[in-house]
């Protein structure tokens, strides 16, 4: 883990403690080992393959205190959720990150994420002409990615 991605762990880990002690729920060492999994990496991975790499390196979690963690974590604004055509969500960190957009692959699964100010600025300009204030807004945009096609 870089020292950037250390310093959003501390800070996401304090952001935590306040929202579980805010909500009276358990304050609990599983919870801060899910947020550490999420932080400790960069990309989108679903509860289960979260769940599997906790195993894989000796956490004794089960995999529905994985799922209910990770609800907790996306309800306080730390962990982004997102559906990328499968049945299962993906999470990935959001806290001291940039906000970005998805391409999806329909052919091999592959995500790129990307930024685009005009985007930023089109849904501003949106919104205010309908004067609607937006919380948040998520880009999918889906096809082939440059492999795929060169393969065709």
């Amino acid at each position: 883990m870089n020292s950037i991605s250390k310093k959003y762990l501390g800070e996401a880990s304090e952001i935590l403690r306040i929202f579980l002690k805010n909500r009276s729920y358990r304050n609990t060492p599983e919870r801060y080992a899910v947020l550490e999994e999420l932080y400790s990496s960069e990309g989108h991975y679903n509860a289960d393959e979260i769940y599997l790499r906790m195993k894989n390196n000796g956490s004794q979690i089960s995999r529905a205190t994985v799922y209910n963690t990770l609800e907790i974590l996306v309800e306080c604004n730390l962990v982004d959720c997102h559906q990328f055509g499968q049945n299962h969500m993906h999470y990935e960190r959001a806290f001291g990150y940039k906000h970005h957009d998805h391409l999806i692959c329909t052919t091999c699964g592959k995500i790129i994420e990307f930024s685009m100010p005009e985007i930023e600025m089109l849904q501003d300009e949106m919104c205010s002409r309908l004067s609607f204030k937006a919380d948040r807004h998520s880009l999918q945009i889906f096809g082939k990615c440059s492999d795929c096609s060169s393969k065709e």
